[in-house]
């Protein structure tokens, strides 16, 4: 049984080494793809250029909010 499948794995990789290879390729220069991207590849068509980051309109400092505090509790059996 799990020489079958085997087997198969092996032949199912074989047959789709260069679409494989161009997946990860397309990886390694752009870390993620999404479904219509490999569907591309799988297609044996080429990607769109990749899109240039939008331009930093901040100073580079990121601002940190800190969570409220919860009141106080009472102290168990004070009275008000």
């Amino acid at each position: 049984m799990v020489s079958v499948g085997y087997a198969t794995a092996k032949s199912i990789l074989s047959e789709n080494r260069e679409t494989l290879v161009r997946i990860a390729k397309a990886l390694i220069e752009r870390e993620v793809l999404d479904a219509s991207e490999i569907k591309l590849l799988v297609d044996g068509q080429d990607l769109p250029p990749i899109k240039p980051l939008p331009a930093k309109t901040d100073d580079g400092v990121q601002q940190v909010i800190k969570p409220e505090r919860a009141p106080a509790k009472a102290a168990s059996g004070a009275t008000a």
